[in-house]
């Protein structure tokens, strides 16, 4: 059996991430410096209670920093937006072969780990729409030049995304078959409803997140305070990222989640549908494969939102 995708190549500890930072970044050699969080790409340290400092845990994820690092602080400038920019870019080093970067912290936690009512998922409704309005109105020529790639990982290749989504009911029916035969009836349903010219995605790409779950907003005080982790940012399909509004929000807030992004084509919003089933089944296994009770608890919620009850 071969190894998970987030299984790590060359993961940081503590100890290493500290010397790391003494050795690169003296002026915070003392400071605290603390485990904040691990994902599929990144081992995350949170250092003075100010920085986000960030490690690539697999060689796939060495350029994606890179390309962060490349264009977020221009991307800042372009939206207005919340997004974490980084300050400080560090080197190879220690044993560690990947270079690592320090963000500033923003306010909130990520939308996994708050708990939402529903009047307030239908009060992310329009600034949620209006945040992705903003982002996919970058100019994709301006964003081309300052260095943002095409997708070239078919994110929206729907036949390639059906086949990886169902090799990984396949793996999780054992142990979960009520859930997964509603899984798989809403990832058949959300497929069937894409027209033959869409299974590719748009014809007209703009700059996009790419990779836009709950793991990925920041909620503070029940409102979006940040959108962070831009590894994926390209030029590609919005219905990418306008799958976090089948996700989030009940279907009463759709219009208005509509009407904010400045409307929502019906063929990109079941786009954005087979993307949120998807897309969230791989983040639903992984969540469950490293005990993450939160993220599984809101990756499960989520694919009950999208798909339809069995009855």
């Amino acid at each position: 059996m071969s190894a998970p995708p987030w299984q790590a190549t060359h993961a940081v500890t503590l100890p290493r991430a500290r010397g790391l930072i003494a050795d690169q970044w003296p002026a915070l050699a003392t400071a605290p410096l603390v485990p904040f969080g691990q994902g599929w790409d990144n081992d995350a340290f949170l250092l003075d209670d100010r920085y986000v400092v960030r490690f690539p845990r697999r060689a796939l994820a060495v350029p994606l920093m890179a390309l962060e690092a490349r264009v977020l602080p221009w991307l800042a400038t372009q939206t207005g937006l919340p997004i974490p920019a980084p300050v400080f870019v560090g080197r190879p080093g220690r044993g560690f072969p990947a270079p690592w970067a320090a963000y500033l912290r923003l306010p909130g936690r990520t939308a996994d780990r708050v708990a939402l009512a529903p009047a307030a998922r239908r009060a992310l409704a329009e600034p949620l729409g209006g945040w992705l309005r903003r982002l996919h109105g970058v100019d994709p020529a301006a964003a081309a030049a300052h260095g943002v790639p095409g997708d070239t990982l078919g994110r929206a290749d729907a036949d390639r995304r059906l086949a990886l989504a169902e090799a990984r009911l396949d793996a999780l029916a054992a142990a979960h078959p009520a859930r997964i035969a509603r899984y798989r009836a809403g990832l058949a349903s959300a497929y069937a409803a894409l027209r033959p010219e869409d299974r590719h995605g748009s014809a007209t790409p703009r700059l996009v997140h790419g990779d836009l779950y709950v793991r990925h907003l920041l909620l503070d005080g029940g409102a979006p305070s940040g959108l962070i982790d831009f590894g994926d940012v390209h030029l590609g399909d919005p219905a990418l990222d306008l799958a976090i509004g089948w996700l989030l929000l009940p279907p009463s807030a759709h219009p208005a989640f509509h009407s904010a992004y400045g409307g929502v084509d019906p063929h990109a919003w079941a786009r954005a549908r087979f993307r949120a089933v998807h897309h969230t089944v791989a983040v639903w296994q992984y969540a469950l494969a490293v005990d993450d009770g939160p993220l599984g608890r809101a990756a499960a919620d989520g694919l009950d939102r999208v798909c339809p009850a069995l009855g």
